[in-house]
């Protein structure tokens, strides 16, 4: 329990380190970002955030509802927290959990969990990446988290998290209410779960995708930002992730 607690806060914790301007600038769920700082100079507006994904809203769901590896649960579930790394050989304790960081392209990509994704936003750059490494009673390492950020000047950042599941996770994603909804679409074959402004509603993030593709959860998410750019990013990250060029 004590080496669960302690990953699944240093997983949460990356997660959102990368991303969390653009959280705190466009505000909490449920919260109007005009009420909140002033967003970057050239971020879509809530007013011009209008695009919408095209798939299966989970509001016509029954919930809870099993998507492979992802379940999504009603407003107001507790989502279940990540399951204990498994130890490569049975028997070990988790010794430490580490956080290394990286801050150029080949840094980033020497990580075991890390992902080049074949597309991102014109303009937007690497700015940082991190990986949570837990060392193992026997001296061994398992690599159990990544993210990256991308900036742009003017605009809001974009994160990319990553977390090994244990075998036979099933990740949980909470159904959201107003201003916002999730969407179950397909990109490259592979489902993911988008989480975007309600329709009507005027709101421009936080944004998300989630997709689960060889035991590993990759999150994207930005704001002020079409949509679409992120189902592209996902799109690239499920080509990377596949070996698909």
């Amino acid at each position: 329990m004590k080496a669960q607690l302690l990953v699944g806060i240093l997983v949460a914790a990356l997660a959102s380190a990368l991303v969390t301007t653009a959280v705190v600038v466009v505000g909490q769920r449920g919260t109007d970002p005009e009420e909140n700082k002033s967003p970057p100079g050239n971020a879509l507006r809530p007013e011009q955030v209008t695009t919408l994904p095209s798939g299966t809203p989970v509001a016509d769901l029954d919930l809870p509802f099993s998507l492979d590896s992802i379940r999504i649960l009603p407003a107001g579930s507790v989502p279940n927290p990540p399951a204990d790394a498994e130890p490569p050989k049975a028997g070990l304790k988790v010794e430490r959990v580490d956080l290394v960081e990286g801050k150029t392209e080949a840094e980033c990509q020497a990580f075991g969990l890390a992902i080049a994704p074949g597309y991102v936003p014109n303009g937007w750059s690497l700015t940082g990446c991190s990986e949570n490494v837990i060392t193992w009673s026997d001296g061994e390492t398992t690599e159990i988290s990544y993210a990256a950020g991308f900036s742009r000047e003017g605009y809001y950042p974009i994160g990319i998290s990553r977390r090994l599941l244990a075998p036979g996770e099933v990740v949980d994603v909470v159904n959201d209410s107003q201003p916002f909804a999730l969407t179950i679409t397909e990109v490259r074959g592979q489902d993911v779960v988008v989480r975007h402004q309600a329709p009507g509603a005027k709101v421009n993030g936080p944004f998300s995708i989630t997709l689960v593709v060889n035991g590993v959860v990759t999150d994207i998410e930005s704001a002020g930002i079409d949509i679409d750019e992120l189902l592209k990013i996902a799109a690239s990250v499920v080509g990377a992730a596949k070996g698909v060029p």
